[in-house]
């Protein structure tokens, strides 16, 4: 799998969204508390919400119908449309929206319905890599290590041929399928691999606990502060 490089000169969506002005309004249900989102509720009038995922800094992900395809999704939800919270989740969508791989989550479509915004990508049914390889009985536990290590590897790989470091690999966001299919999660801060002196960050960026050292001196993302982060 080769994922082409593409064009990073605009932080604006194009062709990628597709707003849903005119359809009905969000169905008026008590807040589920925390989810930011009423459960059971239809959205843009085509995303039938069933069940909270999770939740990260601007957005909860949700499992949800699309009735235009009839298929099970999960859906990203914007928690507050304010202009630094949007900048993010477009720069997210259009990140990753391009990545076509196994062991990378498929992004599908972002929409805009008022306030509302949210985009629709692949429902990975499974649990945390870590969680999944202590699940299995002792003598297969080496071999599932290093299926599992060996497919993130390669999905890795094909994100850095890609041109993006995604600076935020830790066992949450790495979910091995029942089948054992491992795929790599959430491009919330993935960025563009570019020049240190150009690419270098203000802030800290990503889950202490697994950025590279080399972090901590706010470089530019690389290929290498990835894999620290996997090994």
């Amino acid at each position: 799998y080769e994922i082409p490089k593409r064009d990073w000169s605009s932080d604006v969506c194009s062709s990628d969204l597709r707003t849903r002005r005119n359809q009905p309004p969000i169905t008026k249900t008590p807040m589920v508390p925390g989810d930011g989102v009423p459960r059971e509720t239809s959205l843009v009038g085509r995303f039938v919400l069933r069940r909270h995922l999770g939740a990260g800094g601007f957005g909860d992900v949700y499992e949800a119908v699309d009735q235009t395809t009839d298929t099970t999704v999960a859906l990203k939800v914007l928690r507050h449309a304010e202009p630094m919270g949007l900048l993010q989740f477009k720069r997210e969508f259009r990140t990753a929206s391009t990545l076509v791989h196994p062991n990378l989550i498929r992004l599908y479509e972002l929409i805009q319905d008022g306030d509302l915004w949210c985009f629709s990508m692949e429902l990975v049914d499974g649990i945390d890599v870590l969680s999944h390889i202590r699940r299995q009985p002792v003598p297969r536990r080496e071999a599932a290590l290093r299926d599992s290590f060996s497919q993130l590897t390669v999905g890795l790989q094909a994100l850095h041929g890609a041109g993006i470091a995604h600076r935020n690999i830790k066992p949450s966001n790495v979910i091995a399928t029942t089948d054992g299919r491992v795929v790599l999660l959430d491009f919330g801060i993935a960025k563009e691999i570019v020049p240190s002196a150009t690419g270098a960050t203000s802030v800290l960026i990503g889950t202490p606990a697994y950025v590279a050292p080399e972090r901590f001196q706010r470089t530019a993302p690389s290929e290498a502060s990835d894999w620290y982060s996997v090994g």
